[in-house]
Parts: structure tokens; C-alpha cells; sequence
């Protein structure tokens, strides 16, 4: 009779070895998975705690620039119902006052800073030329806008195109429509220079309607425009504000600035060539106190013949005025190491159904 052995499976030493190397091999790869799986989502909550603390500090910083924004928009309406010119020596021209506004708005956390500026202390850019197509010049802006070029040393660029002249009659051909492209003068500008330049554009032929494109136009170089480390540029002393309403749903731009808040620049372009030195005696006349109160009245817009040294100068009525209702206004909140700000331009107007005043808001940037 047969025996059967039992048929035994014998493993070797090293078949054992692999299969463990293989399964310790499975072991580190998942844990290097589950490591970096953490990893990852541990950056991305860090990453989200970061994102919704930075949503809600910008959310707080606008919330706090809008309102002193509004804060000194109600300053502005209160001080039209108590007097009828603007000037340096009022309330919303006082970082004091202004200051000691902000603080009675109580923010909970941070602080908000305002500062408001007269927009028609500034030269606007589109009076310079006449209603409604802009073809022909307003004389006594175009002479402003040539004394004013002339304050810059426009000389050193080299270039014909730089002198006030050429500069001018650029910035109406960007501004006048409706004249088959013709240009201004010898120098002016219309499509057909601004199609031959290595970024063809057209031109405007509107109203400008924001400062920086003023920086499009032939002749006007970014040094001119931004300024320099020894002068600033022409954006600092100009507005596109200004507008009132005209006939035959169009706008006249009247270019009276306000005397009573132009600065030392936009002063020089005004008065007399022979007087532009002596522009900072006006500044300082506007300011001068004695026992804490204001020394001059600026109600007349002729007042500047009382400054000693001025009683010759004469200043085109029509290119100025003593009162305003356009306004910039800067508002920036602060809020630990993070800042934010609000400009906007508004215009003041009163309510026809209430009799009150209060303030459009023409333009709103946030910074």
C-alpha cells in the first residue's frame, strides 16, 4: 500500500523580507500622503483665515472711509446754509475742525482722517474752449493756460512739440469735435498723429473727463504731467470739474477759479506776469490773524488790491470767483497696520422739493 506524504509549502527567508519591505513601503507611502494632505489643508485654512480677515478689515476700512466721506459732505451742506462764499479761513478748509468731526463719529476701533479740497481752485481743463463743439477757443483761458505752461521750464526737452503753444492747441484738437479733423495752429494734434505712434489711439474730440488724459496728449510728457523732484506736474493744479448745465441738453464749463482757495501756482497764472513772484503774499494774506481770528475778509474777489504791492494788479473778473461747489474729498481709515481711502469729487446742490442743500457725488475712487 502507497503512503502519501503531506505536501508542506515552504517559504524562504527572503521571499518573507520582501513582502514585509513591501508593506512597510505601503506604510510610509501612505503616511507621506496623509503628511502632506495635512500640510495642504492646513495652508489652505490658514490661507482662508487669512483671506476672511483681510475681506473683513477691508470691508470695516471702507465702511469707515464712507462715512467720513458723508461725515464731511454734511460739513459742506451746513456750510452753504451759513454763508455764501468759501474760502481758507472756513470749517472745511481746518484739518482742526475736521479732525475734531472725525472723532465725534466714534468708531469703534482705528481712526479716519479727512481732508477736503476746492475743485475749482484748480484750472479746468475743459474751459478752454467754447460751447457746444469746442471749435473755437475761450481767449482768456487759452492766455490762463499759456501762463501757466509758462511757469514750467519746458526748454530742456528739446522738442518743438514742448512749449506752451503747441500744447495748448493739443489739448483742444482732444477736446473739439465736429471739424473734419483739422488741426489747431502749426502744432496741434488730431487722429491721424496719434495713429502713427508705436500705441495708435484715436482722439477724443469730448470733453475730457479724467485728468490722466491729459497724458495722451501730444506734447505732454509723464515728467510734465507727474512733476519732478524740483516742481510738481500740471495733474496737481487741473480739474475736469466744473460743469454747469446749458442749453440744448449740452454743458458750459465757466473756468472761474476760486481766488479765495487757489494755490501759490494756479495764482501766478492768474495775476500779471510781473506780479507771479509775489503769489505766496496772497496765500499768507488769506491766513493772517491777529488774537485768533481771521484779519481779512475774502467776500469780494477784488480783495487781492489790498495786499501791500497789489493795488495795480488787475485779474480778469470773469476768471475768477469767491465761491465754489465742487469739492474733493479724502478720506482715509485706519485700522492697526492696515489703511485704506476714499476720494471722491462731489458736487453741492440744493434740493428743489426741500429748499436744502446736500452733495452729488460725481466721482468715487477708492485708493
Amino acid at each position: 500500500m502507497r503512503r502519501y506524504r503531506p505536501l508542506v509549502c515552504h517559504t524562504s527567508k527572503n521571499s518573507h523580507s520582501d513582502q514585509q519591505g513591501i508593506a512597510l513601503l505601503i506604510t510610509l507611502t501612505v503616511i507621506a500622503a496623509l503628511v502632506a494632505l495635512g500640510l495642504e489643508f492646513n495652508r489652505q485654512m490658514r490661507s482662508l483665515v487669512t483671506s476672511t480677515s483681510s475681506e473683513r478689515d477691508f470691508v470695516t476700512l471702507y465702511s469707515m472711509a464712507s462715512s467720513g466721506v458723508h461725515g464731511a459732505m454734511a460739513m459742506l451742506a451746513k456750510d452753504k446754509r451759513d454763508s455764501q462764499i468759501d474760502s481758507v479761513q472756513e470749517e472745511w478748509s481746518n484739518p482742526g475742525k475736521l479732525a475734531a468731526l472725525m472723532m465725534e463719529m466714534s468708531f469703534d476701533q482705528g481712526e479716519v482722517q479727512v481732508e477736503i479740497f476746492d475743485e475749482l481752485s484748480r484750472i479746468q481743463v475743459n474751459a478752454l474752449v467754447k460751447p457746444p463743439y469746442g471749435q473755437e477757443y475761450d481767449v482768456l483761458q487759452r492766455k490762463l493756460w499759456y501762463q501757466f505752461l509758462s511757469l514750467y521750464d519746458l526748454s530742456h526737452y528739446g522738442n518743438d512739440d514742448i512749449h506752451p503753444v503747441a500744447i495748448v492747441d493739443s489739448i483742444k484738437d482732444w477736446i473739439d469735435s465736429e471739424d473734419d479733423e483739422a488741426i489747431t495752429g502749426l502744432n496741434g494734434a488730431e487722429s491721424d498723429y496719434y495713429r502713427r505712434l508705436d500705441f495708435p489711439y484715436t482722439c477724443s474730440n469730448d470733453y475730457i473727463s479724467d485728468v490722466s488724459e491729459l497724458i495722451r496728449i501730444k506734447g505732454i510728457l509723464p515728467a510734465l504731467y507727474y512733476g519732478t523732484s524740483q516742481m510738481s506736474g500740471i495733474a496737481e493744479f487741473v480739474t475736469v470739474f466744473g460743469a454747469v448745465d446749458y442749453p440744448e441738453s449740452s454743458i458750459l464749463f465757466p473756468g472761474r477759479i476760486n481766488i479765495n482757495t487757489a494755490g501759490t501756482m494756479v495764482l501766478k497764472a492768474l495775476l500779471p506776469s510781473e506780479y507771479e513772484k509775489q503769489a505766496d503774499l496772497l496765500v499768507a494774506y488769506r491766513l493772517e490773524q491777529s488774537g485768533g481770528n481771521f484779519k481779512h475778509n475774502l467776500n469780494n474777489s477784488d480783495w487781492y488790491k489790498n495786499v501791500p504791492g497789489f493795488d495795480n494788479a488787475v485779474i480778469n473778473s470773469r476768471l475768477i470767483t469767491t465761491s465754489t461747489d465742487f469739492f474733493r474729498i479724502e478720506s482715509t481709515a485706519v485700522l492697526e497696520d492696515s489703511f485704506l481711502s476714499v476720494i471722491a469729487v462731489v458736487k453741492r446742490k440744493m434740493n428743489r422739493e426741500t429748499g436744502k442743500y446736500g452733495c452729488k457725488i460725481l466721482n468715487w475712487k477708492i485708493k
